[in-house]
């Protein structure tokens, strides 16, 4: 049986509510979209300093915690 990607987030997911680590109203369907901003952010505009990935990152993971 193979495990997919959304299997392997949502076990992470409910090991982290479970220890109370991770925002209650957090899903399995909110990690790509904010992979994909993470991406799309650290692109700057023209005229717009670029953030590093990381620094995306530990802004998401801060709001995520519990």
């Amino acid at each position: 049986e193979s495990v997919g990607l959304i299997d392997i987030v949502t076990a992470l997911i409910d090991r982290a509510k479970a220890e109370g680590k991770l925002r209650a109203d957090t899903e399995p369907w909110d990690v790509p979209g904010l992979i994909c901003g993470i991406g799309r952010a650290v692109r700057a505009a023209p005229g717009v300093p670029a953030l590093t990935w990381q620094r995306h990152l530990e802004i998401i993971l801060a709001g995520l915690e519990a």
